[in-house]
């Protein structure tokens, strides 16, 4: 997530469609309570090196 990629591009790697990429994303904001990447890369970040969980 953290390599900027277009979901057509990592769609394109995975062979899947881009939709689906864009529906498991939604799902990976909506576990780490954020809205976009780059807020989603930050949270991971952040609780990898230990910090709040929730």
């Amino acid at each position: 997530m953290a390599v900027e990629a277009t979901a057509e591009q990592i769609a394109r790697q995975l062979g899947i469609a881009p939709a689906t990429v864009r529906k498991h994303l939604e799902a990976v904001f909506a576990r780490l309570g954020v809205t976009h990447r780059a807020a989603a890369v930050a949270r991971i970040r952040s609780l990898l090196d230990g910090g709040p969980t929730g």
